[in-house]
């Protein structure tokens, strides 16, 4: 299957889901995954990455958004036969954009917090 080769990196600072939706994304878009396959439910796919079965849901939830897959309750993830509209054709490309140039930006230092009287917060 086209999924076995997917490695998620857990050292990057994208999360799992991310990853792992660009992984399947990219399959799909590499006609490695054909239109109408179907997706490994997320229980087994989960156990095969070692990873929670929330990661899996949340990968198969972005690709829903993005037009890519699409769910039965009861009948599996299957990849589109007719793929994305042409307004989200990109949006797996321009997700990516911007999570990565979030994970650059700097975070909060939580000991570095200060409530004020009113609960406001200063950094």
């Amino acid at each position: 299957m086209a999924l076995d080769g997917i490695h998620l990196d857990r050292t990057r600072p994208e999360p799992l889901y991310a990853q792992l939706a660009e992984a399947i994304r990219a399959a799909i878009r590499a006609d490695r995954l054909a239109g109408g396959q179907k997706l490994p439910a997320t229980r087994d796919l989960a156990e095969r990455l070692r990873v929670n079965r929330t990661t899996v849901v949340a990968a198969y939830r972005i690709l829903r958004e993005e037009e890519l897959v699409e769910s039965g309750i009861g009948a599996g993830t299957f990849v589109r036969r007719d793929g994305p509209g042409p307004e989200r054709r990109h949006a797996g490309a321009e997700a990516s954009f911007w999570a990565s140039r979030m994970s650059e930006m700097p975070r909060p230092e939580p000991h570095r917090l200060s409530p004020t009287a009113d609960g406001t917060i200063l950094f």
